[in-house]
């Protein structure tokens, strides 16, 4: 399978977390970094 994108990120938006993604393929190392947080309400 070919690489197409070698960096690409993307974004999960819940209602009480949010998730963001970022994947980076280089040729030689492939890395990938996923984290949540918590989101808050200001009324």
């Amino acid at each position: 399978m070919d690489v197409v994108f070698a960096r690409c990120a993307g974004l999960e938006v819940h209602k009480k977390t949010i998730v963001p993604c970022v994947a980076i393929r280089p040729a030689t190392e492939s890395r990938e970094v996923i984290q949540t947080y918590a989101l808050f309400r200001t009324t």
